[in-house]
């Protein structure tokens, strides 16, 4: 994910591999901890306009508090219906992408 994000070869030609328009991303990452990556998103002020949401299962006001302070746009704890967070993931869509079509017919039936 870092590669991509700094533009890093193969990653280097943003024609190609443009910044995401919104990552989601969890805390718990396998290649280290998501707090090392939103560290490391906000040492790169290219990369801070990006809005970062946390998709988590931890629900620690630590945890939460830590992110918001490393810059995330909002943090979610994974709710366990799925509509739930289909629910939630439109609201990002609407929010963040400026999708005004989230609401659209074919999308209500996942």
């Amino acid at each position: 994910a870092k590669m991509y994000l700094a533009g890093e070869p193969p990653y280097d030609n943003r024609k190609h591999y443009p910044l995401p328009a919104l990552v989601v991303m969890d805390l718990r990452l396998l290649d280290g901890t998501g707090f090392e990556l939103l560290d490391w998103l906000q040492s790169h002020q290219d990369l801070v306009p990006v809005p970062v949401v946390v998709l988590t299962v931890s629900a620690e006001q630590a945890d939460k508090q830590r992110a918001y302070r490393l810059g995330v746009r909002d943090y979610v704890v994974k709710q366990r219906a799925v509509r739930e967070l289909v629910g939630t993931v439109r609201v990002w869509a609407k929010q963040w992408l400026g999708e005004e079509d989230a609401e659209r017919p074919e999308a209500k039936g996942a």
